[in-house]
């Protein structure tokens, strides 16, 4: 065989070319050494204004994508309203005192956790002061997933209780 001619054969019935002209083509990269092909990331054929609206199409796809996702979870983007956050509160009890009992907790604990849940602040001696012993009594609540607004008036209202949110933090009030 000469220079100037093709060989067929190989793997696939791949073309394999000697010929000078290709040779050429393969020095000056525009044949992709691996696989004899043409080479599509030369710099000649490029076009970047295609790869960056190709690149902002996915990044915003991804966007929506994921903003669909949190939807679909029940999330939601940053909430300025803690008494909207989701909040649960079963049993068994955190235990908050040495001999404290997981199947129960008190009115004023019970409001603790839930505040906490929301990345709210609780005032015990202003609760303690205003709602008296009624924020001692004990109960049994079994809140899963709701929002803290709800919660509250779960436990608080059957108490004869409300509260207050002042600087980011609870404190309970008798009605």
């Amino acid at each position: 065989m000469n220079g100037a001619a093709a060989q067929r054969g190989g793997a696939g019935g791949r073309e394999i070319l000697f010929g000078h002209a290709i040779a050429s083509e393969f020095h000056r990269g525009k044949i992709n050494r691996r696989h004899g092909l043409p080479n599509l990331n030369n710099s000649k054929n490029r076009n970047p204004m295609k790869e960056r609206i190709t690149f902002t199409a996915v990044v915003a796809g991804l966007c929506l994508a994921v903003l669909i996702a949190m939807t679909a979870a029940g999330c939601s983007p940053a909430s300025n309203d803690p008494l909207a956050t989701k909040v649960t509160l079963t049993k068994p009890y955190p235990l908050h005192y040495t001999g404290d009992e997981s199947d129960r907790i008190s009115v004023q604990f019970a409001a603790c956790e839930l505040a906490n849940q929301a990345r709210l602040g609780y005032d015990f001696n202003a609760s303690k002061t205003n709602a008296g012993d009624a924020c001692r009594k004990f109960i049994t609540p079994e809140i899963k997933g709701v929002p803290l607004r709800e919660a509250l008036e779960q436990i608080l209202q059957p108490e004869g209780l409300s509260y207050d949110i002042h600087d980011g933090r609870l404190t309970l009030k008798k009605n």
